[in-house]
């Protein structure tokens, strides 16, 4: 009964945790244009203390289309998570680790990059979170996500993104945002591995 709970459990936090982004995506679409140049991740700005534009910039797209793209590989992935969840506060853990790692290695490691928006770091991040919650139940579903994931990144740092979708958000993919977000997530599963009464 106390596992059962505990999945369910998990199931709600990341369903609630899902929905929030995509709310909270849809929200800010709609916003003035001051409401989203004071979340973006814009670097001077953060190098000048606004530290929770790490956070925030994920929530804001640069059009419909953009959004659109980003909340259905959010819908596919946390439907995937929600069939074999990790731990609730794992998840919330390796998520927050996911957004900020996301932005902290866009900020120290690229100091070309002055501008970021968009969920797909974070959710390079949840696919690491889906692979690691399937692990003990399908390990084949696993190494072939991952597998997957590691070609992507690997087809993405040699050759950059796809044309078609660079033109159709109007600016260029951060694919370094990708890489950030699967190494965040994979050190937050690491670091998680350590605590007490996390499954192994």
């Amino acid at each position: 009964m106390g596992v059962r709970l505990d999945v369910t459990r998990a199931r709600v936090v990341a369903a609630v945790a899902g929905l929030a982004l995509a709310l909270t995506s849809g929200l800010v679409a709609f916003c003035g244009l001051p409401v989203k140049q004071a979340l973006v991740f814009e670097r001077q700005a953060i190098l000048n203390g606004d530290w929770w534009r790490l956070l925030t910039a994920h929530v804001v797209h640069l059009n419909a289309y953009h959004a659109v793209l980003n909340v259905a590989a959010l819908g596919v992935l946390a439907g995937l998570h929600a069939w074999r969840p990790l731990p609730a506060i794992c998840f919330v853990s390796v998520t927050l680790v996911t957004a900020m790692g996301t932005g902290l290695g866009l900020l120290v490691v690229n100091p070309e990059v002055g501008y970021y928006v968009g969920l797909s770091g974070w959710l390079h991040g949840l696919a690491v979170m889906v692979a690691a919650g399937h692990w003990r139940w399908d390990r084949r579903f696993s190494v072939l996500l991952l597998a997957g994931l590691t070609t992507k990144l690997l087809l993405e740092g040699f050759y950059g993104a796809n044309p078609s979708t660079e033109s159709a958000i109007g600016a260029r993919v951060v694919t370094e945002a990708h890489l950030y977000g699967a190494l965040s997530a994979t050190l937050g599963l690491g670091i998680a591995r350590l605590l007490p009464n996390q499954p192994h």
